[in-house]
């Protein structure tokens, strides 16, 4: 009997995307009845939920866990810290991206998780600048990732969860491979990169939609640029690596970072970066 293959797919609004996620994921293994998918909603207002209900009556095995709130790292974190099977190793990814056919065949065969901690498989759709970035730097994808049994068990017995509203848990898990700041014992070889298959990004195409969606990308990326110096602070400067519940928390973190962060040149995000340190250190409105 061959192993499972777990599949936690993070879905806001994918109502256009999910069915051609779902079934990308049955054509890239040649056993698909050792599929485990679950589908981790959180605070859709489209079709999402009906739609992977729909799918859930064919012959996949297909889980949806529902969440109101709309957040990828507390999805993360319901996920992890779920009822899920610690034994084998699980996938991570997003979804409006979808796989090649036999890409996950390639990545098991391919991927030594009882040595690395974690695989990243390069996406396809991206510039080759960034894919050098990620190869180079071996930092996972957020797009698609693996977590090894073992560190998935590590986090777990440590407790570890991920800020809600921290934007990139992809990022957040790199540095805590690369450093072990956890302690995990898990992490000698860190994260392996596998170039020769990986999810497919899709393409923007040009439209009023396509500059909504690259406003609040950018936006996001630059949230998301001091959101991990703060992270990368609290690795320096504390004797245990505790991150805290929630994102606002980071707040003092954030303020201390100081005008060379503020203006750091990161292409079109540096445009969004005052407004977003900003919002990060000014008390919410709510």
């Amino acid at each position: 009997m061959s192993e499972q293959i777990h599949i936690a797919i993070m879905a806001y609004n994918e109502a256009a995307n999910i069915e051609r996620c779902i079934k990308s994921i049955e054509s890239a293994t040649a056993h698909p009845s050792d599929l485990r998918i679950t589908v981790v909603i959180n605070g859709s207002t489209d079709e999402t939920h009906s739609i992977v209900l729909g799918l859930a009556d064919s012959e996949l095995a297909i889980n949806i866990i529902d969440i109101p709130l709309a957040d990828k790292a507390n999805a993360w974190n319901t996920y992890v810290h779920g009822q899920i099977d610690t034994s084998v190793d699980h996938f991570f990814m997003d979804g409006d991206v979808w796989l090649p056919a036999g890409s996950i065949d390639y990545i098991k065969s391919h991927w030594s998780s009882d040595e690395y901690a974690a695989a990243s498989p390069l996406p396809i759709g991206v510039s080759e600048s960034y894919r050098c970035q990620l190869r180079d730097n071996r930092w996972l994808a957020g797009a698609m990732y693996g977590l090894s049994s073992a560190f998935l068990t590590a986090i777990r017995e440590k407790e570890f969860r991920l800020p809600v509203g921290f934007i990139g848990d992809d990022s957040a898990i790199t540095y805590i491979i690369e450093t072990d700041c956890l302690d995990t014992q898990q992490c000698k070889k860190g994260i392996q990169i596998l170039p020769a298959t990986g999810p497919v990004v899709p393409r923007l195409g040009y439209s009023l939609a396509t500059l909504r969606l690259l406003h609040r990308r950018f936006s996001r990326y630059a949230e998301r640029h001091f959101q991990q110096e703060a992270l990368y602070q609290l690795g320096r400067s504390a004797s245990t690596f505790d991150l805290p519940r929630h994102v606002r928390q980071l707040a003092p973190h954030i303020r201390r970072l100081g005008l060379k962060k503020i203006l750091a040149v990161n292409g079109i995000q540096t445009l969004y970066q005052p407004w977003a340190y900003f919002k990060a250190i000014l008390p919410p409105s709510d």
